[in-house]
């Protein structure tokens, strides 16, 4: 399988269609559909496991299906991709279930079909954009912000990628909290807040996210996030990993890049 199928299933496309584009420039092959289940989010295994297990199954079905690996661009899908499979693949009765399930749909799980983090293919591929950088941001520094400390034990170090592109790291926080939003949203925007506020402290020019969840929380709910702490974040924007690369490449073109789809503009293009 050296084919990718990229899953997505979000409202917002900043992110599927930036790694589109970035996908396009290393000439890495991949497919997009339209027909992935929706797994049930951070909280899905405890809210309904059998929906979780079976929406899971069903996307890494569809991979195989295609021939393809599944690649995945956020970290809470992938992680919850990963903990799917690695129940599905242990658990031989859960497995039987599934298989059952899918074949309604003329589906077949395959354990071999792999579950590949964007940032893990694109270390993998470094030689590559190191030959396509045309600018650097050694006049920048950022913060990343994951979606969680687990995800970090099933991925690669991405280090090389900014260092490639100069870019200085101020601030990694691996302890999102937009998962909070749905039982208590001042608790929510009040330790978001905490976050983007030493990113903003520290000097950063914008910061990057690993996850829909944390982009969400800082460019969507901006104006709740400084109510929280009472204090004016300005236009400090939200980036993804892949249109840092695109802008590395030299790229303005916002059909690639994508800044249309957020609401905190990106104004240092």
């Amino acid at each position: 399988m050296d084919k990718y199928l990229i899953y997505h299933s979000y409202e917002n496309l900043s992110l599927l269609d930036s790694s589109i584009a970035l996908l396009g420039e290393l000439s890495l092959p991949f497919i997009v559909i339209n027909d992935f289940e929706y797994y049930g989010g951070h909280w899905g295994k405890l809210i309904d496991e059998n929906k979780f297990f079976l929406a899971n199954a069903f996307n890494i079905a569809l991979a195989s299906s295609k021939n393809c690996n599944l690649l995945v661009l956020e970290e809470d899908a992938f992680y919850n991709l990963i903990l799917a499979k690695t129940y599905i693949d242990e658990n031989p009765s859960l497995f039987a279930s599934i298989q059952n399930s899918l074949s309604k749909h003329n589906l077949f799980y395959n354990q071999d079909v792999k579950i590949i983090f964007i940032n893990d293919l694109l270390v993998k591929n470094l030689d590559s954009i190191k030959q396509k950088i045309k600018i650097n941001f050694c006049d920048f520094n950022t913060s990343i912000f994951h979606s969680s400390k687990n995800v970090i034990d099933f991925t690669l170090d991405d280090s090389p990628l900014f260092e490639a592109i100069d870019l200085s790291i101020l601030y990694d926080d691996r302890q999102a909290y937009f998962q909070y939003e749905s039982f208590n949203q001042d608790l929510a925007y009040k330790y978001s807040a905490k976050g983007l506020k030493i990113a903003f402290d520290l000097g950063c020019d914008f910061v990057i996210a690993n996850s829909i969840g944390v982009f969400n929380m800082f460019d969507k709910k901006r104006n709740k996030l400084n109510k929280a702490i009472n204090r004016d974040f300005i236009n400090i924007p939200v980036l993804f990993l892949p249109q840092v690369l695109l802008l590395a490449f030299g790229i303005k073109d916002d059909t690639k890049l994508a800044f249309r789809y957020h609401n905190i503009p990106v104004d240092f293009v």
